[in-house]
């Protein structure tokens, strides 16, 4: 091999160093103009190699940092798989042991998950629940009570409620369905218990009201139709069920204080002279007595108490006024008028409907209740109340 002469040896020193640029450049994003133009310079090659292998060296650093960061990545990826495995298994867990019968149905309607509560409600294996439709329409949100016929099971009654969700990562529609079948029977088991309790109950207050009415042939049936009078009265005015049971008992019971005054005041022929007919007025005090021990469901004792009570405190046996007076003593009171002076008595013969009304309805204000007075107006002249000639 021959000599290398001075200008072969710059061309080649020149071609390096290009190349050397080039690189830079190109993978470093070093400028061209970092390297001065003398290329034949002693330290223009060692320059250029410091400056590569500084690059590279930060590169390496870099790299290595970007590897650490890539691999911590993929720990927390794994990680995160992990636990979103272990949150799905829960998941399933939960749902597949719920106390609640669970159901999923895909977009078209069509059942793609039972568990087994849902299975044993619905009576049917999972198999053949399997990609079938539920059988009856239910909307986002929407919760109501069906009842499930079970081939070779008792009928049950369920609640369901049904909710849009994600299922495996697709719009999907819950359905739970909950077996309240022990809860609603208990419930009228309760109910027909209640009603037994309340009409035994209704029944004892008769017995006590016909019991007391025995002493005076002349108010027999009184406690029985001032009862019914007043539960009609209560209607018009738009009482509760509830309010109208507590005046229908309270109308029965609402001279059991007469038990106390003698015999010989009740049925005396002729009007009471005033210290006779001090007696009957603490006959309500009576009833309240009697009847105060006793938990009823309604104010029965302070009914009775107040059903001789007037609104501008001449009533007895308290002259308690308007706003001290229960409504319900109110419509008692009314009512006890209208049988009481439509109904013969000893020292009189009944009057007509049209003048006991006519005297009740002067009396609108200043006795009685207005609105009561009213509504038993309308009962007699436009609804066509009567009172029933006989009460069982």
């Amino acid at each position: 091999m021959g000599d290398i002469v001075p200008g072969q040896a710059g061309e080649q020193n020149r071609f390096a160093v290009d190349n050397l640029r080039r690189i830079l450049s190109r993978y470093f994003d070093v400028q061209p103009d970092v390297i001065g133009p003398d290329v034949n310079g002693p330290d223009t090659m060692d320059s250029l190699f410091e400056i590569l292998e500084r690059k590279i060296k930060d590169q390496s650093r870099v790299f290595e940092q970007n590897q650490k960061a890539i691999l911590n990545m993929l720990e927390d990826l794994q990680e995160s798989k992990e636990e979103l495995q272990r949150s799905k298994l829960n998941f399933m867990n939960l749902v597949e042991n719920d106390s609640d019968g669970i159901m999923v149905l895909d977009k078209k309607g069509l059942l793609c998950f039972v568990n087994p509560v849902a299975e044993r409600i619905l009576g049917h294996p999972k198999e053949k629940l399997l990609h079938s439709s539920i059988g009856y329409t239910l909307n986002n949100g929407d919760k109501r009570e069906i009842e499930i016929e079970r081939e070779g099971h008792p009928k049950i009654i369920a609640e369901i409620r049904g909710e849009n969700v994600s299922w495996e990562g697709r719009e999907a529609f819950m359905v739970t369905v909950r077996d309240v079948t022990y809860y609603r029977v208990a419930e009228e088991q309760i109910r027909e218990s209640f009603e037994k309790l309340r009409r035994i109950q209704l029944e004892t207050v008769e017995a006590l009201s016909s019991a007391g009415e025995k002493r005076d042939p002349y108010t027999a049936g009184h406690q029985h139709r001032v009862a019914i009078l007043s539960c009609a009265i209560a209607q018009e005015l738009e009482f509760t069920d509830h309010q109208i049971d507590g005046i229908r008992v309270a109308g029965l019971l609402h001279d059991i204080g007469k038990i106390y005054v003698p015999d010989s005041i009740l049925t005396k022929p002729d009007k009471l002279d005033v210290v006779e007919f001090e007696i009957v007025k603490d006959h309500p005090q009576f009833g309240y007595d009697i009847l105060k021990p006793i938990e009823f469901p309604w104010p029965v004792a302070q009914i009775v108490l107040q059903h001789h009570e007037r609104l501008d405190g001449s009533g007895y046996p308290n002259n308690l006024k308007d706003a001290d007076i229960l409504m319900e003593s109110k419509i008692v009171a009314v009512a006890d008028v209208i049988e009481a002076m439509s109904c013969d008595r000893p020292y009189r013969a009944a009057l007509s409907m049209d003048v006991v009304l006519n005297e009740v309805i002067q009396k609108k204000g200043i006795l009685f209740e207005p609105a009561v007075v009213e509504a038993c107006r309308r009962l007699f002249t436009e609804k066509g109340f009567k009172f029933p000639k006989q009460v069982s």
